[in-house]
């Protein structure tokens, strides 16, 4: 059989514009038995990458040919009473009628609003979650026993920013999610006809949000603190696909299309609502974050290809603000003389295993996408020595399901070293607050 190679994209680029064998593969069927292996040797966001996974669809017209025969449900959940009209003016009743709808919402105010707005449409129901494990658990427990009945489903949840300056970023993001699942009746005929004409394709997911702060940094270094975490859920569920630390999720959110077999096991092992944290949620780390990054790998798991789709108004969005970006981004980059081509990132990672190699244990100070970079290497080199985060003073804490520390309860006199990833951190006052043997036990990361 032929030998296919998936090359690093790197390389692939400095051959030619981004175009790898994959252009001239077919994923109708014809060449089933090469991607079927693609698919069980190759990461899922590398799969993604050399096979252009990127799904573009009109939401103004469709097939005219094409008719909806199959068992369809979209599965929309609403927590914010103040969102109710947007979700169904702007998108919900734009669903076709025999497409199956299930309201998941809490709260008698709530439901009292849905069940006037669904009053006389025999194809949306209400679903009563209980108030532990938000969109996570209404999808996975309190939808569990009607998910397999469907041929395709879409699941896709409210959001919003309580935060000051953050409000906006958080409509942003929700905008995202249903504008790119259920923008119109046209927009969901065209995301069901890619799926019947790819039988491989298991999942379809809007791109991650990238283009207000602090999302940018979270959707181009999607691990964050739960890289570890998600490998627990794997095995506990003893689920194999291609975990890759250098490679970061390209599915977040939690919205998406599906063929639900892509998805099966996440609803055959029982999950609870005990299993999920309570309220106040932690800001990272938990069950709920792993399972918004595992979505290709179950489908990986199940036999499928996962991609990422998009309007077409959203598609030239995001080629201005990724060119915008990528602009800004190598510029400063020249400027401060770091990197002076892609090929040039590396070479931060050589400087955290020299370091990696010279302690028995190794703290983190500052939490952020540097931090948890760190760490996402510390934990996986083949031993663990990474203890946990220290404080940074006069900085709220982070809840974290990693320890904390204060610097005066780390002992330097051992041999142990300390990684400062934060901009935050008063160097000069900590090297005043340490002896000189200390200080050479300090990495200071490029981006302090």
């Amino acid at each position: 059989m032929e030998n296919l190679i998936v090359k690093n994209h790197a390389e692939v680029l400095l051959e030619n514009i981004g175009i790898d064998f994959g252009k001239n593969l077919k994923l109708d069927g014809s060449d089933d038995e090469k991607i079927e292996r693609l698919i069980r040797e190759v990461e899922p966001n590398e799969l993604h990458t050399a096979l252009h996974l990127e799904y573009i669809f009109s939401a103004d017209k469709t097939d005219a040919n094409f008719q909806i025969n199959k068992k369809i449900a979209v599965i929309a959940h609403i927590n914010y009473p103040d969102l109710i009209d947007k979700c169904f003016n702007e998108y919900i009743y734009n669903i076709p009628p025999n497409i199956d709808v299930f309201i998941t919402t809490k709260g008698e105010g709530n439901i009292n609003a849905i069940s006037a707005k669904i009053k006389g449409r025999n194809n949306i129901k209400i679903i009563v979650p209980q108030d532990r494990g938000r969109e996570i658990s209404a999808l996975l427990v309190a939808c569990r026993d009607i998910v397999l009945n469907y041929d395709y489903l879409c699941f896709v949840h409210d959001k919003k920013s309580h935060k000051g300056s953050q409000r906006l970023m958080g409509q942003s993001f929700m905008d995202l999610l249903w504008e790119n699942t259920i923008k119109s009746g046209e927009y969901i005929k065209n995301v069901i006809a890619a799926f019947e004409r790819e039988p491989r394709l298991g999942l379809l997911s809007p791109p991650p949000i990238a283009f207000v702060f602090p999302y940018f940094c979270v959707g181009l270094n999607a691990w964050g603190i739960n890289l570890h975490t998600l490998r627990q859920v794997m095995d506990k569920m003893k689920l194999e696909s291609v975990i890759k630390r250098t490679s970061h999720p390209f599915v977040l959110g939690t919205s998406f299309w599906c063929r639900p077999n892509a998805l099966k096991p996440l609803f055959n092992p029982g999950f609870t609502y005990e299993d999920f944290p309570s309220e106040p949620m932690p800001a990272d780390g938990t069950l709920s974050h792993s399972i918004e990054r595992i979505f290709p790998f179950v489908v990986q798991n199940q036999g499928y290809y996962s991609g990422l789709m998009m309007t077409e108004e959203y598609a030239s969005l995001y080629l201005e603000n990724y060119r915008y970006m990528l602009y800004k981004t190598v510029n400063h980059c020249l400027k401060e003389g770091k990197y002076k081509t892609f090929m040039d990132t590396p070479k931060e990672e050589e400087k955290w295993r020299v370091f990696y190699n010279k302690f028995d244990s190794i703290y983190i100070m500052g939490f952020g996408v540097y931090s948890s970079a760190c760490m996402n290497f510390l934990l996986d080199q083949p031993i663990n020595k990474f203890r946990g985060f220290i404080k940074i003073p006069n900085l709220p804490d982070w809840e974290l399901t990693f320890p904390l520390f204060d610097i005066s309860e780390i002992d330097f006199n051992q041999n142990v070293g300390l990684i400062v990833a934060s901009s935050n951190v008063n160097w000069d006052k900590l090297k005043c607050n340490l002896n000189t043997n200390c200080c050479e036990k300090i990495f200071l990361g490029s981006y302090v």
